[in-house]
């Protein structure tokens, strides 16, 4: 049995250098954040280890699935099976809702469940002997071996390597200084593409399928955590109007729907911006904010 690590998403802190170094797990998109997962076939692989590496998948066929929310841990609904777990995302799709539970410590990133629909027995259980994803701090060229055991089956081994970094082309946006981490089991390897900024999954590779899923993540180069103080949106929930002050420059807005889908843009300029809303369904949605200085994504409830 292996760890069949479909949905990897990564939790880190790298710096912007030429070889990214992941030095902690502080680093991690809060409650609110959003983006479109996609699925595909890669037959040919992901390629060889190395420095400063480009990989161009800018031709990759891939059907959108559904879209990847980060939550808090504390407000799932099974959190009470899984109570060590800090770090949280779920995967929305017309099938229904998966959740996916991690343990960040000061030392290294930790898979706890994955896949969770209805509780336990649903999805994988790591909880008698956890996966280590990564190890802090985590340098390229870096291996850690490490035992993990699922709920049902004996323990199983991983090598996981931090084996590349460099470029990734996807069909949708070309991302820098991302970092790949290998997963070597006795039959093959998984891989799991991450970003820099925001710390986000970009891709993830099972050997077995020859498969890969991709989150559609917005980067905005150069900024090195979510600003705020620039933008402020309101009121929320909203019913016609949905103020967005920006307090300098231009930045376009995005609005989403709970499936993903984008619903609307505008481009904001200095001072308040009013979106109109009153032609969309009630509902919860997210938008980001992104421009040369302003980066902010959230949630927002229209009635």
């Amino acid at each position: 049995m292996k760890n069949y690590i479909t949905l990897l998403f990564c939790l880190t802190s790298l710096s912007l250098l030429a070889q990214p170094v992941i030095t902690n797990g502080d680093n991690f998109p809060t409650d609110g954040f959003t983006s479109p997962v996609s699925l595909g076939a890669l037959p040919g692989g992901v390629g060889g280890p190395g420095e400063n590496l480009t990989w161009d998948f800018s031709s990759l066929s891939l059907t959108e699935m559904g879209t990847q929310y980060y939550v808090d841990a504390s407000t799932t609904p099974f959190i009470d099976s899984w109570p060590d777990a800090n770090a949280c995302f779920k995967i929305v799709t017309p099938l229904g809702s998966a959740f996916f539970y991690w343990v960040n410590s000061a030392t290294k990133f930790e898979q706890l469940a994955t896949g969770i629909t209805s509780g336990p027995g649903s999805g994988s259980d790591y909880s008698p002997n956890m996966t280590t994803i990564l190890v802090f701090p985590f340098t390229y060229g870096t291996s850690v071996a490490d035992t993990y055991k699922k709920v049902g089956y004996s323990v199983d081994n991983v090598l996981v390597t931090y084996d590349a970094y460099g470029t990734l082309i996807m069909p949708y946006a070309t991302y820098e200084n991302v970092v790949r981490v290998k997963y070597e089991y006795d039959d093959g390897s998984d891989y799991a593409f991450w970003s820099v900024n925001p710390l986000l999954p970009l891709m993830t590779y099972n050997y077995e399928e020859n498969s890969v899923t991709a989150f559609g993540v917005e980067i905005v180069t150069g900024i090195n955590e979510t600003i705020t103080d620039d933008v402020a949106v309101y009121p929320n929930p909203a019913s016609d109007i949905l103020n967005i002050t920006l307090n300098s420059g231009t930045a376009m807005f995005s609005l989403y729907n709970a499936s993903g889908a984008m619903v609307g843009n505008q481009q904001l300029v200095n001072g308040v911006n009013a979106i109109n809303t009153s032609t969309y369904p009630q509902g919860i949605y997210f938008f980001n904010i992104q421009g040369e200085n302003t980066f902010k994504y959230g949630s927002i409830a229209i009635e």
